[in-house]
């Protein structure tokens, strides 16, 4: 049945009676748009639409006893004033009543607002009139980033959230909030106190805009859509707060400054425990931040912020989230088991991390630039499971240290890492526009993102590696060139064994993929890859190619061993040396022309294999004193 998209319209028209319909499962149930003035909306039944009631651009109309269930917004009313909203049942919306883009008065009384996401909705909207609305499982909720959109409204304490009153304070100082709230909101307030309230079930339990020097102390918010909420609001504190089980958030602060959110319990939300966005110099410190359903705190463009003594701790995103933002400092923080991770910085630069100490996760650098990679201060007084994070930028022919629990690589050559166990973190080792350094019987299992990756890295050469049980890749390349993989063991990881992005004429080779999904994975910008003398044992998906790859070293060489070649080609025969497969094994995307009858030994290399990896390393070798010799000439014309 095809969506009705008007099921009923008016437009340009005065004085209607529309009542006693049911509208049910359109884009908009009833429309009043274009200046349609003094009407009346009656007791109809609304439901299952995008918008049950709308009125946009509509005046001195009456939306009463009418019962909006299950839409997208219950009655939504846009840029229209004077209308009476009273008396209406709006449940289980997204959006109970919606307020947006009006600056003049509209009066909503006596309305039952229940189980909506947002009860009373208000965006870039000022001077609305609320008497008498009764909410249950959601509240208020009010958006803008001009003062008046927060201090111009009238709001009675009749209005309740679950049976307890809406406290609406504009600008006031030094007053302490009634203990009876059941949600507070703040407009230009300053020196207010928050204290031992109990909050639950509200679209935000404690909302500030424009307001400072606030103190926000020792209160229980459970079961909201936020707990506390910060707009344009400075010099706050949060603290001593239990918030718990919101299903977006703990505390959430939008171009909020200089605030201080100390010793609070946040746990079981069901978004962040703490999100930051356009706000500095904040001070987050003491916090027990547990169980969270996505990051434990997350920073976006959000610059010079300190994070100290917290733990953040079994978080089903990361603990430390931190995206387009600067001169963050974390310092002497507990991070442990964490899903995807323990501190990633990406796309943010001049990061100062201290003395934290990880268990079952470690830091994850990513970004397209150098300075996100090069500019932060990572010293070794970082720890994963006990032993010390080696951040290095810039270094050259120097070798790891043995008691390595995690290894970043920036801007560096000539850097032997060998022989170490990086296993149990975020990601073993990680290069970043680092080229020429040897990558060499490591252990690199059991880390939340993956045990070997590189950016912008090339001429590396990767061998006799176990990358195992990692929670995507095994190897991962992005975006980086020319590097050899060979003879690494990569099994049992939940996404690719090896990995390559926007990667080419990279050498894999001897290496053996099992029970990973898939072996191996090449995106389609990943181009002139060699790959061959590989196993692939048992992948839920062998291979994929989206590039033009070569996938063997043609005859006699061979290419590659699959362990399903044999159910997939029951009547293949064997060439007459019987190493090879008559028939080509294709796969996704790619074409193995002579499939190897047995799986390849990574111990053994050809006399071909051997100088082809020897080329690779020669190649810079000989590229270096040919690039300095015209430099040196365009230096001398120049002059």
């Amino acid at each position: 049945m095809p969506l009705v998209y008007y099921a009923l319209r008016v437009d340009n028209s005065v004085k209607n009676y529309i009542s006693e319909n049911q509208l049910l499962d359109g884009y908009r149930g009833i429309y009043l748009n274009k200046s349609s003035t003094q009407n009346e909306i009656i007791g109809n039944h609304v439901e299952g639409n995008d918008y049950g009631i709308s009125l946009v651009d509509a005046n001195e109309n009456i939306a009463k006893s009418n019962t909006a269930v299950n839409n997208t917004v219950g009655i939504q009313v846009y840029d229209s004033k004077s209308n009476i909203i009273e008396e209406n049942i709006a449940e289980k919306n997204e959006y109970g009543i919606s307020f947006t883009y009006i600056d003049k008065e509209n009066r909503v009384l006596g309305n039952t607002i229940i189980s909506n996401d947002y009860g009373i909705f208000m965006l870039d909207t000022k001077n609305q009139w609320l008497a008498d609305n009764s909410m249950e499982r959601n509240g208020i909720f009010i958006d803008g980033d001009e003062l008046s959109h927060w201090n111009t409204h009238t709001i009675f304490t009749n209005n309740s959230v679950e049976d307890k009153p809406i406290y609406y304070h504009t600008d006031e100082t030094d007053t302490a909030v009634s203990t009876d709230a059941g949600q507070v909101i703040l407009a230009n307030c300053e020196n207010m106190i928050f204290e031992d309230l109990e909050l639950n079930s509200n679209a935000v339990g404690i909302q500030l805009g424009f307001s400072s020097n606030n103190e926000i102390l020792k209160n229980e918010i459970t079961n909201s859509f936020y707990g506390v909420r910060l707009i344009n609001s400075q010099e706050n504190t949060i603290s001593e707060n239990n918030i718990h089980s919101n299903s977006q958030g703990a505390v959430r602060l939008d171009s909020s400054n200089n605030n201080h959110i100390i010793e609070n319990d946040i746990s079981s939300n069901l978004e962040d425990g703490i999100h930051l966005s356009h706000s500095d110099e904040n001070t987050i410190s003491n916090n027990v931040i547990t169980d969270n359903e996505y990051h434990g705190l997350s920073l976006s463009e959000s610059n010079n912020n300190y994070y100290e003594k917290n733990e953040f701790k079994d978080n089903s995103g990361y603990g430390v989230s931190i995206s387009n933002s600067n001169g963050n400092e974390g310092k002497d923080n507990t991070i442990s088991s964490n899903d995807w991770g323990g501190i990633i910085l990406s796309d943010s630069s001049n990061t100062t991390l201290e003395e934290n100490e990880m268990i079952g996760n470690g830091v994850i650098i990513w970004g397209d630039l150098l300075e996100h990679w090069d500019s932060h201060s990572i010293p070794t007084s970082n720890m994963v499971n006990e032993k010390p994070i080696y951040y290095w930028s810039d270094e050259n022919n120097q070798k790891i240290p043995s008691e390595a629990g995690q290894v970043i690589l920036v801007d560096s050559e000539n850097v032997e890492i060998t022989d170490l166990n990086v296993s149990g973190g975020s990601v073993g080792i990680q290069l970043g526009f680092s080229s020429n350094n040897n990558i060499t019987s490591n252990s690199a299992s059991g880390n939340d993102w993956c045990g070997i990756s590189l950016k912008e890295s090339n001429n590396n050469i990767i061998t006799d590696n176990t990358v195992s049980r990692n929670g995507d890749h095994g190897i991962h390349l992005s975006a980086s060139n020319n590097n050899a993989i060979g003879r690494n063991t990569a099994e049992s990881n939940i996404d690719s064994g090896l990995s390559l992005f926007l990667s080419k004429s990279n050498l894999i080779n001897n290496n053996t993929f099992s029970n990973n999904n898939p072996g191996l994975s090449l995106n389609v910008r990943s181009i002139d890859n060699i790959i061959y003398h590989n196993n692939f044992i048992d992948n839920l998906v062998q291979a994929e190619d989206f590039g033009d790859n070569q996938w063997d070293n043609g005859y006699p060489s061979g290419g590659n061993y699959w362990s399903n070649y044999e159910s997939e080609y029951p009547d293949a025969e064997k060439m007459s040396d019987g190493d090879l497969w008559v028939a080509p094994y294709r796969g996704d995307g790619f074409v193995d022309d002579y499939p190897l009858t047995e799986p390849t030994s990574t111990d053994d290399q050809s006399e071909d294999e051997e100088k082809i990896w020897s080329l690779i390393i020669l190649i810079p070798i000989i590229l270096v004193p040919i690039m300095f010799f015209y430099w040196r000439q365009n230096k001398k014309n120049e002059k």
